[in-house]
Order: structure tokens, then sequence, then C-alpha cells
């Protein structure tokens, strides 16, 4: 009886060794400095377990390379810039992929790294600020003041999307605050920023907003706006594009 124990016990640690050897890899799988862990790799990509589709970065999916780039972006910036502040278009449109085959990123050094399907824009600039929000993986995510101002920066001509959404949209941001939240809300953003473009070293992207709010509040008529929204609510003429926008399709319906 005792034999016929120890034979199941040998089976049930067999049976448990063969469970751990063939649980699922990780969808992405990031190269390690470890001696032991880039060996574990190495065998995995032998043995046709993990397909390297990215510089420092494998897969145990079959899926396209671009897919797995864009659904694992935000542990792919963590991986190749650990601390970094999203930052710039990105942080501007909340983060969102859509119609965007570009991240940026504010980190300690210029660098571009092109992936399937997106490309890593590192900007060389300041750290994290107080009002940045800390995500999970260890990035931080740019403050409100913080990406307004980032946004207003000057932009090189480029052949894909720029770094910043520009001061048209800038304004628009700013019409829509001020049309749903009122202007109190706008000053105290306005207070907010002028507080962070001190630390960041922003101060003429500040002018700049602050000219924009105070065209928008109608007490600096002389701004010139670009966009009809902003240029209505300066004459004292403000209205809802939201609204307008669903009074359309109803009429055309």
């Amino acid at each position: 009886m005792g034999d016929k124990a120890n034979i199941f016990d040998i089976f049930g640690i067999l049976s448990t060794f063969n469970m751990k050897k063939t649980l699922p890899l990780p969808e992405i799988v990031f190269s390690s400095s470890n001696p032991a862990e880039s060996k574990r790799i190495s065998r995995h990509v032998k043995a046709g377990r993990l397909w390297k589709i990215a510089p420092r970065i494998y897969t145990s999916s079959t899926e396209a390379p671009d897919s797995l780039v864009r659904r694992n972006w935000l542990d792919i910036v963590a991986h190749y810039f650990p601390g970094a502040t999203l930052s710039h278009r990105t942080a501007f449109k909340g983060l969102s992929l859509q119609g965007a085959d570009e991240v940026f990123v504010t980190t300690t050094q210029n660098r571009n790294i092109a992936l399937p399907g997106l490309a890593l824009r590192a900007i060389k600039g300041p750290a994290h600020d107080a009002l940045d929000m800390v995500l999970p993986m260890g990035l931080f995510i740019a403050s409100v003041p913080r990406y307004l101002l980032e946004n207003l920066q000057p932009s090189r001509a480029r052949k894909t999307q720029a770094k910043s959404v520009g001061a048209a949209e800038i304004e628009v941001f700013l019409e829509r605050q001020l049309r749903l939240k009122g202007e109190t809300v706008l000053n105290t953003l306005r207070d907010d920023t002028r507080l962070v473009s001190r630390r960041l070293g922003m101060t003429n992207e500040f002018t700049q907003l602050d000219s924009l709010i105070g065209a928008l509040l109608r007490t600096r008529p002389g701004v010139a706006l670009q966009t009809q929204v902003g240029i209505e609510r300066a004459r004292g003429r403000p209205y809802d594009p939201d609204r307008l926008n669903r009074f359309e399709l109803l009429a055309d319906a």
C-alpha cells in the first residue's frame, strides 16, 4: 500500500510539474538583463513558443504584431521609457490612439522607436510635475495645465503627426470649458497653468494661453482667434456646436 501511495505521489508531482511547464506565456514578453530570465526567453524562442516582433519585445500570440503593440502600448512605453510622462498630443487626446499612429512622451533624451503599427516619440524635457497623474505601470500623464502649455509649443513640419495639436484646438478646448463650466473654472485653470509654466519653464506658452483666455472672456478684444466657436464667443454670441450638430442631423433625417 505504501509503495502504491508513493507511486501516486510521484505521478502527482510530475503532473504538477507538467502543468507549470505548459502554463500559457504572457501575450507580450520583454527582454531581461537577468541572465536566467534571458536564457528562459531564448529557450522559448528556439522552441517556437515566442516570436520577436520588435527590439526587446517578444510575443506568444500569432495575432498581427501591430494589433499586439497597440493593445499593449502602455506597458511597452513603460518598458522603453520607465518613469516617462505621457505628454503633448497623447495627453491632450486622453491617451486615445484612435486615428493616431504615434505616442509622445517626455523623458530625459530625444529618441524615436518604430514599432509595428506605432511609433514612440520621446522628447527631452522637464520631469513629471506635482500635478501630473501617476499611472499603475510607473508612468505619468501630464496634467491639464501642463498639456495645454505643451500643445502650444511650436512643432516642426512633419510628414506624420506633430507633437502639438496647435492653438486652434486649444481654443476650442478653452471655449468648451467656459461654456460647460463657467468663468470661475476657466480662471482657476489659468491660475494653475501660470504656476506650472513657471515650474516647467514654459512662460512663453502661458502668455499665448493667457491671451486666448482673455479673448474668450472678452477682456482682450484685440486678440485674433482662429475658430468660429471662439470668434462668436468673443463677439458675445456664443453657441453650442454640439447641439447645433444634433439639430443638423435631425434636419437631414
